[in-house]
């Protein structure tokens, strides 16, 4: 399993390629390759408009790693269709097939420029040899629009028997209309405590699900708030990519808050 995490140049998908093609050029030997929430593009625009149409280059992209690496990848990436964009994560195989699957929970910053999925939550089969792979992307994980007991994420992945959960995000330090001095984490915590304070955080929230390996690509680095129609200050974003057996807890491999990286893990069995 592997996971990229990096800062993407924001609206220039191709560089954003060119910098994870540099990250990957010595990986082999993986069956899956996990990507961030809007891998290429940037996370925040201020309408649908502003975002890079950039759908089909993702596509080949992916299919061409796929094809590159043997295994699957999956990747956060903007889909325009009938006139909507949608937040979307995509499956690429070797054989050159994808699947789409559109984000159903949106964060604040989401629904600025994009509309919710209309289908379920998706769990594939036939994608990866006696697995079967979830697909969730970032606020999916929380309830929805914050209200409700939550858990919808993780009690779909376990009455769907996920065994495999891909998880592309930008999650935040903080939230992206608050004023730019209010953070939600305390100043002065060190590097790895944040680390484990964003992945405790996330298995908090994957509660309901067990016997499923958690495989989450976070983005790093910080975007303007301005790209979202704010003010000044920016949305600082929490990276700790890791790879979490859900059955245990045990974190099997993370990364730190702020390095731009892939981290490659080796399932137990």
């Amino acid at each position: 399993m592997a996971c990229v995490q990096f800062d993407p140049v924001h609206g220039q998908p191709d560089a954003s390629r060119a910098k994870c093609d540099a990250l990957l050029a010595h990986l082999d030997d993986v069956v899956l390759i996990v990507l961030p929430e809007m891998a290429f593009t940037g996370y925040l625009f201020d309408a649908a408009d502003s975002v890079p149409r950039d759908a089909e280059a993702t596509e080949y992209w992916c299919v061409e790693r796929a094809r590159r690496h043997d295994c699957v990848v999956v990747c956060g990436a903007p889909r325009h269709a009938e006139n909507k964009v949608y937040n979307s994560q995509l499956v690429a195989r070797p054989d050159g097939s994808v699947t789409w699957y559109d984000k159903r929970h949106l964060y604040d910053a989401d629904e600025v420029w994009c509309t919710e999925g209309a289908n379920p939550f998706q769990s594939l089969s036939n994608v990866i040899p006696n697995e079967r792979l979830g697909l969730g992307i970032c606020m999916d994980i929380n309830p929805y629009r914050f209200t409700g007991p939550g858990g919808e994420l993780a009690s779909f992945h376990r009455d769907a028997g996920t065994s495999i959960l891909a998880f592309s995000s930008a999650w935040c330090e903080n939230h992206p209309s608050d004023p730019p001095h209010v953070v939600r984490r305390e100043h002065g915590v060190a590097p790895a405590a944040r680390q484990r304070q964003t992945i405790h955080g996330w298995l908090r929230r994957l509660a309901p699900l067990e016997n499923s390996i958690f495989v989450c690509a976070d983005r790093v680095g910080r975007e303007p708030l301005t790209c979202l129609g704010l003010g000044e200050g920016d949305c600082v974003f929490c990276g700790a990519s890791c790879v979490v057996d859900l059955a245990t807890g045990e974190v099997l491999g993370a990364l730190s808050t702020t390095e731009e990286g892939v981290l490659v893990v080796d399932l137990p069995g």
